[in-house]
């Protein structure tokens, strides 16, 4: 049985999601509550984050999408590296998670990589048995 919680536990972890804007770091445009008809508690959260229309890392490097060169390769690398730097110490509290996998990251229009799963603790731990 799924916890219910109101829609005012989760504004300021929304909002925090809402602001995390950065080059590598994929971003949230919207959200939506899926509220229970009876008592008007959440049953899931709903988040809308931007596109990114050419795929995982992984399967860029691996196969399966475009190839990317060394370089491409490299400054993808460092691209990640930023994101998760932004994670760490650009916010407060700062995100630490090591769960980000290379199919948590994305290439955009231009193959730009940018993290997709930030992995918040906070919401994980407040919300368990909750769809997030």
């Amino acid at each position: 049985m799924r916890k219910k919680h109101s829609p005012t536990m989760f504004t300021q972890h929304i909002e925090m999601i809402s602001r995390l804007r950065h080059n590598h770091l994929v971003s949230c445009i919207g959200h939506c509550f899926e509220c229970c008809p009876d008592d008007s508690t959440v049953g899931i959260v709903y988040f809308v984050f931007e596109s990114l229309p050419n795929g995982t890392l992984r399967s860029s490097i691996c196969g399966g999408g475009v190839r990317l060169n060394w370089a491409q390769r490299i400054t993808a690398g460092i691209g990640v590296a930023k994101g998760i730097q932004f994670l760490h110490t650009g916010i407060m509290p700062g995100v630490f998670s090591n769960h980000l996998k290379i199919t948590d990251v994305l290439l955009d229009n231009n193959f730009h990589v940018k993290i997709c799963t930030y992995n918040l603790p906070l919401l994980a731990r407040q919300n368990a048995g909750l769809m997030v």
